[in-house]
């Protein structure tokens, strides 16, 4: 046995083990009186490699759960035959040919695949208007006809594009709703806002109001420096962009604070949050609040 093998033994045995910690957690710390629902988003990503069998490739998921414990996971459509062979292959090292040769076994495991996966269908125009109003509805919020006639042009632009797939699809229907939300009854849809198809111009668009807001130094280097740093708290972050003197320049322009060592107010950055915190992960990490892009 080699070096590599070692390494996925060891690899084995560690998501063995937390799958075990899952497994009791579930059954043991779960009331029998409450219910949970796990949300696994890109499950493929989890996947490691190693010289496990294809149909293995998920042995870190649990096959069964706690009758008040439900699981929705999404995955890629090229990886569902490994996840049913997974979960209704039990005995990997039977005979092929002898799995397969009780024809109601193999019926009652079609239906039951077939209720077992649901294929996701991409965003259309139609939809995507019934999703807007049922979000404007939950947030009792409403657009005037004018209004809702140019959401509805973007939105046929949008899909109108050849490059149109789901995340981008997802990305532009976001920040659009976001752009009609925060609209007044009284506004017009930006002319230069309705032009925009694509996702580098809807990026830049939106940093464009930040910058006419905030200060475009003070936008690009709180951001720049986020993202350098890979995850910063938010003490972190006033600290650094106490320390740039272009920072300092373009936020006190017309006059000094009184204090002998110059630093921003905190709020300078609250407020940047604030309008952009859809677009910012926050996760804790050491129970602290980091922020990340």
């Amino acid at each position: 046995m080699d070096a590599s093998d070692n390494y996925h033994d060891d690899e084995t045995t560690t998501i063995t083990g937390y799958k075990q910690q899952l497994e009791q957690c579930l059954n043991d710390r779960i009331p029998k009186t409450e219910q949970i629902i796990l949300l696994l988003d890109a499950a493929e990503s989890l996947n490691k490699k190693s010289s496990l069998s294809f149909s293995s490739s998920y042995y870190w998921l649990p096959k069964q759960l706690p009758s008040n414990v439900k699981c929705i996971l999404t995955i890629d459509a090229s990886e569902i035959l490994a996840l049913n062979q997974y979960f209704f292959d039990d005995d990997s090292s039977a005979n092929e040919h002898d799995r397969h040769d009780d024809d109601d076994n193999k019926e009652t495991r079609n239906k039951i695949e077939q209720e077992f996966n649901i294929e996701l269908q991409k965003f259309n125009y139609t939809v995507t208007k019934e999703i807007f109003g049922q979000w404007f509805k939950n947030d009792k919020r409403r657009l005037s006809e004018d209004q809702w006639l140019d959401c509805s042009d973007i939105l046929s632009g949008i899909y109108k594009m050849h490059d149109s797939v789901f995340p981008r699809e997802l990305f532009r229907n976001t920040y659009l709703f976001d752009e009609c939300h925060s609209l007044h009854s009284y506004d017009v849809m930006s002319r230069t806002f309705r032009q925009f198809y694509r996702i580098p111009e809807i990026i830049d668009y939106s940093l464009q109001k930040l910058y006419s807001k905030h200060g475009q130094v003070l936008v690009q280097r709180a951001l720049q420096y986020i993202w350098l740093n890979n995850e910063m708290n938010e003490n972190e972050l006033n600290d650094v962009l106490s320390l740039d003197d272009d920072v300092l320049s373009s936020v006190y322009r017309f006059f000094l604070p009184s204090e002998a060592v110059f630093r921003l107010p905190g709020t300078l950055w609250v407020r940047i949050r604030n309008e952009s915190e859809q677009y910012l992960i926050a996760r804790d990490s050491a129970g602290v609040s980091t922020i990340h892009l």
